[in-house]
C-alpha cells in the first residue's frame, strides 16, 4: 500500500508569532522536531521517502507533518469461496511508544484515490478506533479495513482459460490415428 500520512497536531512550544505566519521545514531540520511516532502494527515492512517528509510550522504552534510511506502488511484472508470471494484487508494504526494520554488519535481520514486493482476491486472501506492494552499502558489503535471483492474476469481469462486451453490441446494424442504416429 502507498499512501500519504498526514498528521495535524499543535505544540505551543514552538509558536513564533501569529497564526498566519508559517515555515516549511525538509530534510536534516525535521531530525531535531518531535513529531508522532505513529507505526503500523500488522507491517511486515515500511519505508518512508525521506525526500517527501515535510512540516509546515504555523506561528500558533500548530504543526502539519506529511510524509509518503510504502507498506507492506499481513492480513487474514478467506479462501473458501475463491474466486468469487470477498476479502478484508486491514491496516493496524497506533503510537509506538507514547500511550493515549501524550498521543491520542482523534480523527483518521481515509480517501482511495484509485479502488480498482487488476485481481480486486475495493468496495467498502471502514475505520474503528480502539485501545490497546499493553503492559507499559493503553495505547490508541486505529484499524482501518477496505473490503475488496475479487475480480473473476481475471481469473477466467489469466487462469481457467489457459489450463482448459492446455488440457484440451493435451487430448489431441487420443483423436490422432495410431498409424500417423
Amino acid at each position: 500500500m502507498h499512501m500519504y500520512i498526514r498528521h495535524i497536531c499543535n505544540d505551543p512550544r514552538l509558536a513564533f508569532g501569529n497564526g498566519s505566519s508559517r515555515l516549511i521545514l525538509q530534510h536534516e531540520v525535521l531530525d531535531s522536531l518531535w513529531l508522532p511516532d505513529t507505526y503500523f502494527e500488522n507491517a511486515v515492512s515500511t519505508s518512508v521517502q525521506q525526500e517527501t517528509r515535510t512540516v509546515v510550522l504555523f506561528g500558533d504552534g500548530l504543526i502539519y507533518y506529511s510524509q509518503w510511506v510504502t507498506v507492506t502488511a499481513t492480513t487474514m484472508m478467506d479462501f473458501r469461496t475463491y474466486p468469487m470471494d470477498e476479502q478484508v484487508f486491514k491496516l493496524d494504526i497506533m503510537s509506538y511508544a507514547h500511550v493515549n494520554t501524550q498521543i491520542h488519535y482523534r480523527r483518521i481520514d481515509v480517501e482511495l484515490s484509485n479502488n480498482k486493482t487488476t485481481k480486486f476491486m475495493i468496495v467498502n472501506k471502514s475505520i474503528e478506533s480502539t485501545t490497546k492494552e499493553l503492559f507499559w499502558g493503553c495505547f490508541d489503535l486505529v484499524t482501518v479495513k477496505f473490503t475488496a471483492k475479487r475480480r473473476a474476469g481475471y481469473y477466467v481469462i489469466r487462469i481457467y482459460f489457459p489450463c482448459t486451453l492446455c488440457t484440451v490441446v493435451s487430448w489431441m494424442a487420443f483423436w490422432m490415428d495410431c498409424r500417423n504416429i
